[in-house]
């Protein structure tokens, strides 16, 4: 097209059925930043349910566009229209393109230029092929500059309507699926190998010619090859630059695992230190790129796949030298607004994991494993690390977005999908559909937007009205399907008693969230929760008659759990039995999960919900298996699907499903933030309008064999209202100091541990009572309640009582005999020097003896 007059602005829309790039003027389509660079969106439109809609994105042109002649166009690929990852559910729909130009010119004229018939399209570009899940293959000699006005295209095809689409296409939401050049990885190794050597192993070791570290360029010979090692399991792309004659084609490959041994028996599936290939199933995850031989080198870096690795494997068919290659993360989680720092080299690393599994799953919808060939869109994995989720990363727009899906992809009697959008895998089953009624309630505690609870709250009606239509083996609110149940435990739980308790937990969300829709001059919404309430209160009664009374029928960590934390007991004393048989199937199981997705999602939250905190530590510092620190313990730079995946000891697990790339028991992060830091919601006034801030520091008086105690933690929530900080100090289990930040605009309900209610507290040295802006609201069960405004705080306080032995004696009303330290001690001076320094219970108090 021709441009003749001056422009003042050019807008571009643009769509694709299947992953699309635009070009114009040979020159990538991006958003142009204040600094001067270009912000690309990758793997546009993103993936949507295609029977309903998919996203166009507009970008401004001006500043591309030429005086004279100029031209459009783009490159289409599979992606998650007609791809692999599809599994036809789509049949096999020919790809598209659409796009409108509106150019408005200085002299307030406007042109607008859209794609029709006029196009044209060829197959015989340099990209031959680029799939999500077998990559790209790209030949770098057909590279011709296609995009330019002066190209010939004479030899080009036509185009025509596509017939294959019948959805809207509605403006881009969610997050951009971007690259993260911050984060790149640089080579950690690169092992340089020929071939294979017998080691009396079935496949023996790699023929190890040279071994570097953080190199700089690697060169190869022919025949050889080189493993590269980024030393992060990443999502994304590389970016490399080579040089080389024309016509050497690079073979690359991507895993997140090498084979140890070469040893069969321990799950190798190659020559030991070469690619552990097996995991990712049918997927090829392969990039081949054949060069041009520019003389000066050529870049490149692939768009329209994505790979899980930490490893890259090169081999050219000629020699070559790779001058530069980085590891380059692609994500839709990439703006940070969490952080988390401890005494613990070990809870770091654990947090660290937690991040970069979020930074790989969350593109454009939150995915998992996205090594192999699956990368689909489960929903309960979703629903258990969306608190995590947006704690860790701005993401309301994201989770908003896929609730669309949810709507999208949901079946016509309501039931939701087991993923999002929907895939091959199915409908309606127990903590995974129910993720349609969590994740809104998620967005709503953490952001405080009706918005997300206005514009999901029918559809989630109709799924409660397909719940109550479930009913069977001779009880009513048996809840939807039992299919997968509290997935990966080590110990099972019914499936149906899940079911029936995330029934429960639905029917208490939709109460809430209908009375904050509810206002004063509108009761629909009132009624609609007191009809919640009822309906809870119903199926807490089933519950209870099925597995609570007369007998207790299902005694896992994770019956417990959800019994506790889905409000399904009944008065104190049944709770508190509730909390010792959690205490004592903990202690029984030698301080160690025995829970699956489900269980270990909720289980230190609700240990410290419910005050047992130091089994919530007990269990985060836990190094055998199954723990959070076992996997750290065998490698793992994310979250594994397994706490076994691999292991030092053993080797690889089940391949058929093992991916070492998978957020779900990253959930964890959740408690990190609402308890060991304590940055908590109010649900009262969410949104962190009023900020809950209750540290549980770890004042465990005593510590499984080869713990440590936690002596510090301090870390960041960036809410709408500004940074929230929390940080405690506790080095010696008895002085405590807390600092917090409380943002303009907002409060914060502080619950200060104290060792007892005389306990004095300081705040910037002086006593609260004389400190403006502190309201002392009352003291309960170890915890002093106060009221804060914004502005930063540093409070210091005893959590122990501290006795010097030599001057206490028991008191009238206290006997002279206390066990302490599992020890009956006369505690009249006597004796009390004889103890080890440390912390007791003494009459239900923490004692420091010193």
């Amino acid at each position: 097209f021709n441009v003749t007059k001056a422009v003042k602005q050019a807008q571009l829309y643009t769509s694709g059925l299947g992953v699309y790039d635009v070009f114009v003027n040979g020159k990538r389509v991006g958003h142009l930043q204040a600094d001067g660079s270009t912000l690309y969106e990758e793997l546009k439109p993103g993936w949507t349910d295609y029977r309903s809609r998919v996203f166009y994105s507009s970008h401004d042109v001006t500043a591309l566009l030429n005086s004279g002649e100029n031209a459009i166009g783009a490159l289409v690929t599979s992606g998650w229209w007609a791809g692999a990852v599809m599994h036809g559910i789509y049949g096999s729909p020919a790809l598209g393109f659409i796009a409108k130009l509106l150019i408005t010119y200085d002299d307030g004229t406007q042109e607008t230029i859209v794609s029709d018939l006029s196009w044209k399209s060829s197959k015989n570009g340099a990209l031959r092929q680029g799939e999500i899940y077998d990559g790209e293959i790209y030949d770098a000699r057909l590279n011709d500059n296609w995009t330019s006005p002066s190209y010939n295209d004479s030899q080009w095809n036509g185009v025509a309507l596509n017939q294959d689409f019948d959805g809207s296409i509605d403006a881009f939401t969610g997050g951009y699926v971007l690259t993260m050049p911050e984060k790149a990885q640089k080579p950690k190794t690169a092992t340089i190998y020929e071939g294979s050597k017998a080691t009396g192993t079935n496949y023996g070791m790699i023929n190890v010619v040279s071994e570097t570290q953080n190199p700089q360029s690697i060169s190869l010979k022919k025949g050889q090859a080189v493993i590269i090692d980024f030393g992060q399991n990443i999502v994304g792309d590389v970016n490399f630059k080579v040089k080389g004659n024309a016509g050497n084609r690079l073979r690359m490959r991507f895993t997140e695992m090498l084979n140890d041994t070469g040893d069969q028996a321990r799950g190798n599936d190659g020559p030991g230190g070469s690619l552990y290939l097996t995991n990712l199933r049918s997927a090829k995850a392969e990039l081949y790129y054949t060069m041009d031989g520019s003389k000066d080198g050529e870049q490149y870096q692939p768009s329209t796949t994505f790979f899980g690795f930490r490893y890259c494997e090169i081999l050219p068919s000629d020699d070559v030298e790779i001058v530069e290659i980085e590891a380059l993360p692609m994500s839709s989680s990439t703006e940070d607004t969490g952080s988390i720092v401890t005494s613990s080299a070990d809870i770091n690393q654990l947090f660290s994991n937690i991040q970069w599994g979020q930074r790989g799953n969350l593109l454009s919808i939150p995915t998992d494993c996205p090594q192999r060939d699956e990368r689909l869109g489960w929903t309960a994995d979703t629903q258990v690390f969306s608190r995590t989720g947006m704690y860790n990363a701005a993401t309301e727009s994201f989770y908003r977005k896929w609730m669309q899906d949810m709507r999208d992809s949901q079946r016509s009697d309501g039931a939701y999908p087991n993923v999002a959008p929907f895939n091959w895998v199915g409908y309606g089953d127990a903590a995974w559909s129910d993720a349609g009624i969590i994740v809104p309630w998620n967005i709503y505690l953490m952001y405080g937007d009706l918005e997300a609870l206005k514009e999901n709250f029918a559809s989630m009606e109709r799924y409660m009205t397909w719940m109550a239509s479930q009913t069977g083996e001779g009880y009513q609110y048996q809840g939807a399907g039992t299919a997968y149940g509290d997935w990966l435990a080590f110990a099972g739980t019914d499936s149906r008693y899940i079911s029936v308790a995330y029934y429960a937990y639905d029917a208490q969300l939709m109460a809430k969230m209908a009375r904050a829709l509810s206002t004063a001059d509108n009761d629909t919404y009132a009624r609609k929760a007191d009809r919640y309430e009822r309906l809870f209160n119903n199926i807490k009664a089933e519950f209870r008659k099925r597995y609570i009374t007369p007998v207790i029928r299902q005694t896992t960590q994770t019956a417990y759990l959800m019994a506790l934390q889905f409000n399904l007991l009944e008065g104190d004393d049944e709770i508190a039995d509730f909390k010792t048989r959690l205490q004592n199937a903990i202690i029984a199981n030698s301080y160690k999960l025995s829970t699956g997705f489900l269980g270990t999602a909720v289980i230190n939250t609700t240990l410290s919900r419910f005050d047992l905190s130091d089994y919530a530590y007990d269990l985060l510092l836990q190094r055998e298996c199954p723990s959070w620190l076992y996997s750290i313990d065998q490698g793992a730079t994310t979250i594994w699907e397994r706490w076994n995946s691999y292991t030092i000891e053993s080797g690889f697990g089940d391949p058929s499903m093992n991916s070492f790339n998978h957020y779900a028991y990253g959930a964890v992060g959740e408690w990190m933030y609402r308890y060991m830091l304590g940055i908590d919601t109010d649900e009262e006034t969410t949104g962190f309008k009023n900020i809950v801030l209750h540290p549980q520091p770890d004042m465990r008086t005593t510590l499984p064999t080869g713990q440590n105690l936690v002596t510090s933690a301090e870390g960041t929530y960036n809410s709408y209202y500004g940074d929230i900080v929390s940080s405690w100090q506790l080095p010696d289990g008895q002085t405590l100091t807390y600092r917090c930040t409380v943002p303009a605009n907002t409060t914060a309900t502080l619950l200060l541990p104290v060792a007892d209610e005389e306990t004095a507290v300081y705040e910037g040295g002086k006593p609260i009572a004389e400190v403006e802006g502190i309201e002392v609201l009352g003291y309960e069960d170890g915890k002093l309640t106060l009221k804060l405004g914004s502005g930063n705080y540093e409070f210091k306080t005893d959590v122990t009582t501290s006795i010097e032995p030599t001057a206490w004696t028991p008191t009238a009303s206290a006997s002279s005999v206390f066990d302490i330290a599992g020890r009956k001690i006369n505690v009249t001076g006597k004796d009390m020097p004889a103890l080890n320094k440390g912390i007791y219970i003494v009459d239900g108090r923490k004692v420091a003896i010193r």
